[in-house]
């Protein structure tokens, strides 16, 4: 965490790899993002805050940084670098010959990561007795909420975005589908993966969860379907 603290500019600008031997600067969510997610991971599996209090006000600079240059009045986070990267192809045939290093930037994407952002932020301001700061994460998190729903969110499809695994499993997974949608928009998961990539994941940048894994083992065993490659 050191090691991205100081990559931090005095603008609040955070450095896409750390150490910052490559000056990539590029202002996304994701990347400067593990920064959030490294402190929360440390502080569930070894009941660690010292970090947390050490690096609270460096994290909260980058993301009132991000929030006045890139954050539009919808609540939308419009910059992305990378997005759903290394998208594989759709047959083998299709990508013979032919280079994944393809970026897709998602404002999508961003937007989900700020919101989830906000509700860890809640979380470490409780930890480290700044309190006061909690109400702020809070709202600006609900507003967020609101506009991504407004903006991503397919309601004849039950869908976001571009309707891919990865647009579909963020929100899912980070709380942002309201409590009646989240059933039906879990049923269009599960289709995605059994019926139209006939039982393969195929995202570009697996996030490292499945949402609701579960209750999707449990759909898999009813439905007799076993063999998910």
């Amino acid at each position: 965490m050191d090691d991205i603290y100081f990559t931090q500019k005095a603008d609040g600008a955070i450095c896409d790899v750390a150490p910052a031997y490559f000056k990539y600067y590029s202002d996304n969510m994701t990347w400067p993002g593990t920064y959030l997610m490294v402190a929360r991971m440390l502080n569930v599996q070894f009941g660690e805050k010292s970090h947390i209090e050490k690096h609270y006000p460096s994290m909260k600079k980058w993301l009132n940084y991000m929030r006045e240059r890139y954050m539009n009045e919808n609540y939308i986070v419009t910059k992305d670098s990378y997005g759903d990267w290394c998208s594989p192809p759709e047959t083998i045939e299709a990508g013979r010959g032919k280079s994944a290093n393809v970026k897709h930037p998602s404002k999508l994407i961003s937007t989900a990561y700020y919101y989830h952002f906000m509700e860890l932020m809640q979380g470490f301001a409780s930890l480290t007795g700044n309190d006061p700061d909690i109400a702020g994460f809070a709202d600006l998190a609900g507003k967020i909420r609101k506009g991504f729903n407004d903006e991503f969110f397919n309601p004849e499809s039950y869908s976001y975005g571009e309707n891919t695994l990865t647009d579909n499993l963020l929100p899912l997974y980070f709380g942002i589908v309201p409590e009646d949608r989240k059933a039906k928009v879990l049923d269009n998961i599960i289709k995605i993966i059994e019926i139209t990539n006939n039982g393969h994941l195929k995202l570009r940048s697996y996030r490292g969860t499945m949402a609701d894994a579960d209750t999707y083992r449990k759909r898999q065993v009813r439905s007799g379907f076993q063999n998910c490659h």
